[in-house]
């Protein structure tokens, strides 16, 4: 520690001020590094790809995807309403109606593996409401994630930490079930949406 006397009008002031250590020095190829690196993406991209190993994708445009033991690769199949099943994982696009209840316009049918997938229930940027959940029986309306429990051919009923919502199908509403696939199915030329955090791929989508 050192001290500095600045003398200001006809008083001395003493401001103590605490050593500084040194910042340190990057090499030059460090520093470039470090300037050029982008910062890891977040969020929705689609693509086309150009290869695919175990450990990243890369995209006919360039973008690298990171692999990680559990990214899930699935592609979405058109079923019906006649699909649900007692126990079903699903996730629910709804909005919420003025009785309190979900109006359903997607309902997506996770396979066993995905069991669990962000459970919980919150907002999107779209005003719609996101659920993941075990589906038992209450009336919901937004996009939910959850496990079916009671089944009608108009709606069902989901359960998710905190909370139930009972679900009721728009009349115009679209059911499909989400296939487990592989690595191996990410042949060059496949069209897939990726949902990336930071940089690594948590699902990808064959479209």
């Amino acid at each position: 520690m050192r001290t500095i006397g600045l003398i200001l009008g006809t008083g001395l002031i003493v401001i103590a001020v605490g050593s500084v250590s040194p910042r340190p020095v990057l090499p030059a190829a460090q520093t470039a590094l470090a300037q050029s690196e982008p910062p890891s993406f977040s969020g929705r991209l689609s693509g086309v790809v150009d290869s695919a190993d175990q450990t990243e994708v890369t995209l006919q445009s360039g973008e690298q995807l990171a692999l990680a033991s559990d990214t899930h690769i699935i592609r979405s199949v058109p079923t019906d309403a006649q699909s649900f099943q007692p126990g079903d994982f699903v996730a629910v696009t709804a909005t919420r109606q003025a009785d309190n209840t979900l109006l359903a316009s997607v309902v997506n049918i996770f396979p066993e593996s995905m069991r669990g997938y962000s459970v919980g229930q919150r907002p999107m940027d779209s005003g719609n409401l996101m659920t993941n959940a075990t589906i038992s029986d209450l009336p919901v309306n937004l996009m939910t994630n959850a496990t079916v429990g009671e089944v009608a051919v108009a709606g069902f009923t989901v359960a998710f930490p905190g909370g139930t919502d009972e679900v009721t199908l728009a009349s115009d509403a679209r059911v499909n079930r989400f296939e487990e696939m592989a690595i191996a199915d990410l042949l060059p030329g496949t069209s897939i949406t990726a949902y990336v955090n930071h940089g690594a791929a948590e699902i990808i989508t064959i479209d």
